[in-house]
């Protein structure tokens, strides 16, 4: 039977999940932008001294395309500031109930409109068309 977190105690947790999250999207943008220059290098160099065969040569030269449209897709860099922003929401109405003495009814209100504020501005994978 698991046992009930205080509140205080849920609202670490869930800071502390949105920090490893904002930091895994980050970690991920920038991956994804080393291996595609990386493999642009190789492909070059390897052009240029005739070193593996034109098969090799094309899958590298395709690299880069493909980790543009999984970064651009996936939208890491602007999940990360999401997270960061929600790890810094939550952070805050964690030091009020904890350094503060807040009331936990005020910070669960709170908790809910950010949350559903942050939900309306997340970074899918791609803008709807608008209408007029």
């Amino acid at each position: 039977m698991r046992t009930v977190e205080s509140f205080a105690d849920d609202l670490r947790t869930r800071y502390e999940g949105c920090l490893w999250r904002g930091r895994a999207n980050y970690c991920a943008a920038y991956l994804f932008l080393v291996v595609a220059v990386c493999s642009s290098a190789v492909a070059t160099l390897s052009v240029a001294l005739d070193l593996w065969p034109r098969a090799v040569n094309a899958v590298l030269a395709a690299v880069p395309g493909a980790m543009y449209l999984v970064n651009r897709q996936f939208r890491f860099e602007q999940r990360s500031k999401w997270w960061f922003e929600k790890f810094y929401v939550i952070e805050g109405l964690y030091r009020g109930l904890v350094r503060e003495n807040r009331d936990e009814a005020e910070i669960s209100k709170e908790l809910t409109l950010q949350s559903k504020t942050l939900a309306g501005r997340w970074p899918g994978f791609g803008e709807a068309p608008k209408t007029k």
